[in-house]
């Protein structure tokens, strides 16, 4: 589907670079031309092979591995043992219509093959190869295609004593597992599970003033990666007053010093100004015991921390402020803070926070294993764990469970990669291993076994434990005898102008692979240039005072303008997949805001014009017409005094009474 994307000008920093060697950026785009063209050639030849590939954006890979997938069934491999491992269910159902249309299309005896002159199509089916089309279709339901958590949770379903798990162990939502450590931290305080936790947590309490709410944004972040090692030392139980009893006297008798002589203060910038403002809360909090009022004693330093005062307060205050203050600026025009610094005071007991904290969070995760286990919950993350840790243990062992597993489900087709946890790489390795070994990337895979796709420059779920590098290190391994590396540089998706664009700023920003990033491979340019409206345009737009100087010019105004000056004009023509060029109409524009509070002010400047919108994302409550109806009844029923709300309902759009 033709969009026609403009970005609102709050992206601001791109860098367009020139071209400045055309001959060298043409043989290099000849060279991925070809080295596209033969991997597309030898993903639906090569099924006894492993693959890793890295395909960019719009180069047509959901078309690779649906093709690779009919190529394996058509070279006689079982379609119960193939495994699709797809990112999202929406991508499941995708691959389940595409792969069902291309094996009824090929197991069609009227069907009629065309050449169509590109890589990578399948070749004119056979007599033999419409019947196992035919058979594979009558089976299809045996292939496995779906999400990382499905593949993990089946497999675990037929195994939980193997893995330790309860053979009835259902799905918990995130939200429940965080209503549930709340009531585990609540048994952790009361003593149900210890005295020595019970300590822990009486020392959590002095450290947090919110300690329930950090215990259960702490415990999500543990529990869902018990993968990862998290450095830290471990805390010991201290008195805080004693332990910083120098300091805190020399803290005190400073600040009491700058409530004297407020004469001494420099407020040559914000944050000095806001300490000195707030001086005397600052000082309330740092004079109170330290151990029962931990939380306000920090907030108390990081608010000191920018504090300033005149250089003269050294000079005629020495003894107060000597050992907490030192000459600040270049030419000493201001003094500054010692304990905010880092290696002072604040720093110090903040690293005592983490210690503690973690210290408490880490020795209270067994519990809530041993109660999620009892309570036969389990997470997506738990699925995954599991799984690995099964097959881990068992590789450790004779390996026996993972070749029973192999002989069931024994090719695996992986999506996305570079969105994956990287236990999703151990998993496969495992499952797939000639010979299984404790360590997984010491695992070489069976013969087209694995064929794993997927784009590092696409990466974005680093924040769901997602991590590119073990995209890259899988890509290692491949390159050192697991399988070979092909690449899909074609991009279908894009104009010529955007993928002029794309190499003019990608080559610039990613010119060699790093350890966490592949290098940029130029994208060919089409051969053929549409005749449509296309191109990459710029706008200026004004905020604040600069407004002032350019009425009419703010963002949403640009927009508006943009969009009535681009609708119905015969001279500006798009077109959709199959469609004629017609002119630009609404539904063919997109409009991207860097952030959703953008997206209210340009709703406002398009309704103004009556311009049609549909918006993606948060919207306003007050600006959603169907809630906002519902929020008038509500507020009827709740008050049924309230004979104005009352009028008002019966008024509204739902009742509509005159």
């Amino acid at each position: 589907m033709a969009k026609i994307n403009f970005i609102s000008s709050a992206f601001t920093g791109t860098r367009v670079v020139v071209n400045a060697n055309p001959e060298r950026d043409a043989e290099e785009e000849r060279i991925s031309v070809e080295a596209d063209s033969v991997s597309r050639i030898r993903i639906v030849s090569e099924t006894d092979k492993n693959f890793f590939v890295e395909a960019g954006a719009g180069s047509g890979k959901t078309t690779m591995l649906v093709s690779r997938m009919v190529a394996m069934v058509e070279s006689g491999i079982d379609i119960s043992k193939i495994c699709a491992i797809t990112f999202t269910k929406a991508a499941a159902g995708e691959f389940y219509d595409r792969f069902q249309k291309v094996l009824i299309e090929r197991s069609n005896p009227d069907y009629v093959w065309v050449d169509k002159g590109y890589a990578g199509q399948l070749g004119a089916p056979t007599e033999e190869t419409r019947a196992r089309c035919a058979e594979a279709l009558q089976n299809i339901d045996l292939c496995f295609m779906g999400t990382i958590d499905s593949f993990c949770g089946m497999v675990l379903s037929e195994h939980p004593s193997d893995a330790g798990i309860p053979s009835d162990a259902v799905l918990m939502t995130e939200n429940d597992a965080k209503a549930l450590y709340k009531q585990i931290y609540v048994q952790i305080s009361e003593g149900k599970h210890g005295t020595h936790l019970q300590d822990l947590a009486r020392i959590f309490r002095m450290v947090f003033w919110n300690a329930e709410e950090v215990f259960t944004a702490g415990e999500a972040l543990l529990m869902n990666n018990r993968n990862v090692n998290f450095n830290f030392t471990p805390g010991a139980v201290i008195d805080i007053d004693t332990e910083f009893a120098a300091e805190r006297a020399e803290i005190i008798r400073a600040v009491t010093c700058l409530q004297d002589h407020r004469e001494l203060a420099y407020t040559g910038n914000d944050a000095s100004r806001k300490a000195w403002t707030a001086i005397d809360d600052n000082a309330y909090a740092l004079r109170s015991r330290w151990s029962s009022n931990f939380s306000n004693v920090v907030y108390a330093l990081r608010s000191m921390a920018g504090i300033r005062a005149l250089p003269e307060g050294l000079r005629n205050y020495s003894a107060s402020l000597a050992d907490v203050f030192e000459p600040g600026g270049k030419k000493g025009t201001w003094i500054e803070f010692k304990p905010g610094k880092a290696g002072g005071v604040l720093d110090k007991l903040c690293r005592m926070q983490y210690q503690l904290s973690m210290t408490f969070l880490k020795e209270s995760v067994p519990v809530i294993e041993k109660i999620m286990k009892e309570k036969g919950a389990m997470t997506f993350f738990d699925y995954l764990f599991y799984l690995r840790n099964m097959l881990k243990a068992d590789a450790e062992a004779s390996g026996r469970l993972i070749h029973y597993i192999y002989d069931r489900h024994s090719y695996f087709l992986i999506d996305e990669f570079q969105d994956t946890n990287p236990m999703q790489a151990e998993v496969f390795f495992y499952l797939a291993a000639q010979n299984p070994q404790p360590q997984w990337s010491a695992c070489i895979p069976k013969p087209g076994s694995l064929f794993i796709v997927g784009d590092p420059k696409q990466s974005i779920y680093r924040f769901r434990s997602a991590d590119v590098t073990s995209f890259l290190k899988v890509k290692g391994l491949f390159e050192n005898g697991a399988g070979e590396i092909l690449q899909l540089s074609r991009n279908f998706r894009s104009t010529k102008k955007l993928c002029e664009y794309f190499n003019s700023v990608f080559s610039t920003m990613l010119p060699t692979q790093t350890e966490v990033q592949s290098r940029f491979e130029r994208i060919p340019l089409p051969e053929i240039e549409s005749d449509e409206f296309q191109g990459i345009y710029s706008y200026n737009a004004y905020s604040g005072m600069a407004l002032e100087n350019h009425p009419g010019e703010s963002d949403p105004e640009q927009i508006r303008k943009i969009v009535e000056s681009i609708v119905g004009r015969p001279d500006i023509k798009v077109s959709r997949d199959g469609e004629e060029p017609h002119p630009v109409r609404y539904s063919d524009i997109m409009i991207i805001t860097y952030g959703k509070a953008k997206i209210g002010p340009i709703m406002e400047e398009l309704e103004s014009a009556d311009i049609p919108m549909h918006v993606e994302g948060m919207v306003p409550f007050d600006r959603n017409e169907a809630l906002s109806a519902i929020a008038v009844i509500y507020r009827a029923v709740a008050n049924p005094d309230d004979q104005r709300a009352l009028y008002i309902a019966l008024k509204d759009v739902f009742i509509c009474l005159s």
